[in-house]
């Protein structure tokens, strides 16, 4: 088979992006990781089995997820969870972690959440799209399943420390205070190393064309 976008994706390139109903995350001003709120985020109509599930686990675990349906089609609505109000895509990313679960087809959302600045959690699925074969669990994504998915947010939380920018801090630090404890003893000589240079000027940085040091 050769797959190809989808109709709500084609339409909205063709229009130049701007005009599409999922493109408020881009217009909006971006809301910084230390003020997202610490919770997975779902909201969707009641496709599946796996939606409803979510909505069941939410009213357990409201630390870890905010997961509603917003309009009962296939399942009776007095059985299952009360229904909670649409989200804006915009504040979809003002959470820091973002659910993403298909319906009767792909989620038409995920490429545009894996645009934001959450983290996406997407369910395990046999419905697929033009670019899944390009995507990486655990870097473009965090897979999940109904057995797992209140484990990976709280380890998603738990571990919000090890973030790259936060390693890049820590050592940013550890040379900071590695500095401090050296003692120069005035004996250390580095020579400088001449690298030739190809007499090529594309910059204003000065210093001989032909050479230097």
């Amino acid at each position: 088979d050769i797959v190809v976008p989808t109709y709500l994706l084609t339409t909205t390139l063709l229009r130049a992006f701007p005009f599409s109903p999922l493109h408020d995350p881009f217009s909006s001003h971006p809301t910084p990781w230390s003020e997202k709120k610490d919770t997975a985020l779902f909201r969707g109509r009641d496709y599946n089995q796996l939606r409803l599930d979510l909505a069941r686990l939410s009213l357990e675990s409201p630390d870890l997820l905010d997961a509603g349906i917003t309009r009962y089609f296939f399942f009776d609505k007095e059985k299952h969870p009360k229904t909670k109000p649409s989200v804006a895509m915009a504040d979809f990313f003002k959470h820091r972690f973002i659910i993403s679960v298909d319906g009767t087809v792909a989620a038409y959302r995920l490429p545009y959440l894996l645009a934001g600045d959450s983290v996406v959690l997407k369910s395990d699925s046999k419905h697929y799209e033009h670019f899944y074969s390009r995507l990486v669990p655990y870097d473009h994504y965090i897979p999940f399943d109904k057995n797992n998915v209140v484990e990976t947010i709280s380890n998603m939380k738990q571990f919000d420390h090890l973030q790259p920018r936060n390693i890049y801090c820590y050592y940013a630090r550890f040379f900071e205070a590695y500095s401090n404890r050296l003692i120069d003893n005035g004996e250390i000589s580095i020579d400088g190393l001449e690298i030739p240079q190809s007499g090529r000027r594309d910059c204003e940085c000065g210093g001989d064309s032909s050479g230097g040091k």
